[in-house]
């Protein structure tokens, strides 16, 4: 199994910042280290990649980790007192931030503490299940290929159209890949219409998940 990467934005602090670059580094380290040894292959965001989180974010309600080709992404964001630490975290597969934390930190003129850092961050690392995998979105947002899919049969000789409901049963599997399993009536999956529906289906990444696969049945109306 591939080691999973995680995308990290560093920490950042609104000038004036009461913490200085040194203790803002060491976190940084802290949390690279920690992120390590949970078996992350850790990387930095590109500079010029767009951040998730503060107001100036561009990504709004979006799959961030997807979106920044990564299996998750951890933003960290500091108050200017210092006294407060923001741990956003994404998984792939999730519309949204998948855990947003609050550390309260205690900065003096000799050291920059954060207590619960550690803990909150390997918390928000906890395994993405079964439970967690929306599919319902998923199928909703391959709504317009499906359609397409229909448009095509539309075309095809009324002697020839095929008519009525159509079953396709899938299997979510934990990688996040989505497998056509059967298409009824077999005529259907014999046809192009089928094809193009499988291929349809098949293009489905919902993102990976700890757990069995997932069974679902899919009904078409043509």
């Amino acid at each position: 199994m591939a080691t999973p990467v995680l995308l990290l934005y560093g920490l950042t602090c609104v000038a004036p910042c009461e913490v200085s670059e040194l203790e803002r580094a060491k976190l940084e380290r802290q949390a690279v280290d920690l992120l390590a040894k949970k078996g992350f292959e850790v990387r930095p965001a590109p500079p010029d990649a767009p951040r998730p989180t503060g107001g100036a974010s561009t990504l709004g309600n979006e799959d961030v980790a997807t979106l920044m080709t990564s299996d998750r992404v951890v933003a960290l964001d500091l108050e200017r007192d210092g006294r407060t630490l923001w741990i956003t975290q994404f998984v792939r597969g999730v519309v949204g931030p998948w855990a947003v934390d609050k550390v309260t930190c205690s900065p003096t003129d000799t050291k920059f503490e954060c207590p619960t850092f550690e803990r909150l961050l390997i918390a928000g690392l906890r395994p993405r299940t079964a439970l967690d995998v929306d599919l319902v979105s998923a199928l909703r947002a391959r709504g317009k290929a499906v359609g397409k899919c229909i448009a095509e049969e539309d075309r095809v000789p009324a002697a020839e159209r095929i008519f009525g409901r159509v079953e396709m049963d899938l299997e979510v599997m934990p990688t996040g890949a989505v497998r056509v399993k059967a298409i009824a009536p077999a005529r259907v999956a014999k046809a192009s219409l089928g094809a193009c529906l499988k291929q349809a289906m098949e293009a489905i990444d919902v993102g990976p998940y700890e757990g069995a696969p997932i069974p679902l049945s899919v009904p078409v109306d043509l």
